[in-house]
């Protein structure tokens, strides 16, 4: 059933009071709401105006119990909600748009509500290469565009950004998406043209190096910068990681393990970052990543030998012993000579 302007007001209203009660009988009914297909689903414009409710009843719950029970609510709505993608999009864009309003005692209900629908949001994507794509693009046209300014048909003045927002997806991305996407990261090519989901998901984090910054404000400058800086260290830096030379129980987690797979990423790569219109502290970024990844590969040829040597047994133990101090060796003959 569509839902009239005066109807949708009156929901609001009863989504954002304070009184339990009445928050979860609206809940109720906006489920009712997202399920329906006739006589038509809820227009974008509705979509926004129950969100921001939604946003509030959030708010406005305080016990434990009652927030993980709104969590569980709100992300559940993703899989049942007749536009699942609008849906979502609007959630984000809520969330965007009033992240400045949230203060530290309530910022961690609003951190659980951005991991569990972008971890819903993963799950409902599964392997479908479209899926991925939209999931892609609403979280760089709602996060990422309005701070740094990398949108050619965007308004930047109008769009609603939030810096915190954009470092906790920085956080996340890895741990969230591309290592839940299917095939795993072994099958990270960095091919833009790519059909690969977990190519799919790492573009907007590519992007963010590599678009040109010609209609980007001083302000937008300086938070991509920062974007930079902390997708390098919690998303680049971890997943380029190499090995450690001798194992140990305090080893971090290595995501690629194939050095033939980090020799080809790290080729992929400096071509991107060598192009002309990539912005040049991008460009430093790149870099970093491409000396990580040939150190990635000399580290396992290091590794590989050490390993080889281990199991030629101890003949090759006892040449070793042999050759290493010569000098020792003549030392030990001449003072036998003379002993003689």
């Amino acid at each position: 059933m569509a839902v009239a302007g005066t109807a949708e007001t009156a929901l609001a209203r009863q989504l954002a009071s304070s009184d339990a009660q009445v928050r979860n009988r609206a809940l109720r009914k906006v489920e009712r709401m997202l399920c329906q297909r006739e006589p038509a689903p809820l227009s974008p414009k509705g979509m926004r105006r129950v969100w921001r409710a939604l946003y509030y009843t959030l708010w406005f719950a305080d016990t434990p119990s009652a927030i993980n029970w709104t969590l569980e609510r709100l992300c559940s709505w993703l899989g049942l909600a007749v536009d699942n993608w609008l849906y979502f999009e609007v959630m984000w864009e809520t969330i965007c748009r009033y992240w400045i309003e949230i203060d530290h005692l309530r910022l961690d209900k609003y951190y659980a509500l951005l991991n569990r629908s972008l971890s819903a949001a993963t799950s409902l994507c599964v392997d479908q290469v479209d899926h991925w794509r939209r999931l892609t693009g609403i979280v760089e046209r709602v996060v990422f565009e309005p701070l740094v300014g990398t949108s050619a048909d965007l308004d930047l003045e109008a769009a609603p950004a939030a810096l915190g927002m954009a470092l906790h997806v920085c956080d996340k991305w890895l741990e969230l998406v591309l290592c839940q996407a299917p095939g795993g990261l072994e099958s990270l090519t960095l091919d833009t043209d790519s059909t690969h989901p977990v190519d799919i998901a790492v573009q907007p984090f590519l992007r963010l190096y590599l678009a040109p910054m010609e209609r980007a404000s001083a302000t937008q400058q300086r938070n991509r910068k920062v974007l930079m800086r902390r997708a390098f260290e919690r998303l680049w830096e971890p997943l380029v990681r190499a090995p450690a030379a001798v194992p140990n129980q305090r080893d971090q987690l290595v995501y690629l393990s194939q050095p033939e797979h980090r020799q080809q990423l790290a080729e992929r790569l400096f071509k991107l970052a060598s192009r002309v219109e990539v912005p040049p502290y991008g460009r430093r970024f790149m870099y970093g990543c491409v000396r990580r990844l040939h150190t990635a590969v000399i580290t396992s040829a290091a590794a590989t030998a050490a390993a080889a040597a281990a199991a030629a047994g101890p003949l090759f133990n006892d040449f070793d012993a042999r050759i290493r101090k010569p000098r020792q060796r003549r030392r030990r003959r001449r003072q036998q000579r003379r002993r003689r």
